[in-house]
């Protein structure tokens, strides 16, 4: 029997999404992979949730790479290893938290032309986008309310790499 302590929750990817936005100072943070099912059906029957990780990258990430190269140029800083590190597989955030983040990137899954174009800069809230049942789906998290989420885009099914 599966147990509830090992599958993934609305509350755990809010907490991811809360983690990469402020280490990677950004308002938009890609959940792709089996739980980014949850931003469109938190619902979803408990074999689908069953996940020990939720896939994911900060919308900013080429530019952290970048600016932290500038930093540190003798190194080549990926934000993917950098999420792996603070928050992955044995990690202290996976030991208080049951479940970790493993950090992707862009090439992970082929996202929907013009991407960029669903993300809300600017605004206080973070956003979670996501590709799952072949839409894009976003979640916002502000300190005065609720998680939400809606549908602000269709596209083309997306193919795994």
């Amino acid at each position: 029997m599966v147990s509830n302590r090992q599958s993934r929750t609305i509350a755990d990817l809010e907490r991811t999404v809360r983690a990469i936005a402020t280490e990677f100072k950004t308002d938009s943070v890609f959940i792709i992979g089996s739980q980014a099912i949850l931003l469109g059906w938190p619902e979803a029957p408990l074999a689908m949730k069953v996940s020990p990780e939720i896939d994911a990258f900060p919308g900013n990430a080429k530019i952290w790479e970048t600016q932290e190269k500038a930093k540190h140029p003798g190194e080549n800083p990926e934000a993917s290893e950098h999420i792996n590190a603070l928050f992955g597989e044995g990690s202290r955030f996976h030991e208080t938290h049951g479940f970790y983040i493993d950090g992707v990137d862009e090439n992970t899954a082929m996202l929907p032309t013009g991407r960029h174009e669903h993300s809300f800069a600017g605004s206080r809230s973070k956003t979670a986008l996501s590709l799952q049942l072949h839409r894009v789906r976003r979640i916002s998290l502000s300190p005065s309310s609720p998680a939400s989420t809606r549908k602000i885009g269709s596209s083309s099914k997306p193919s795994m790499r």
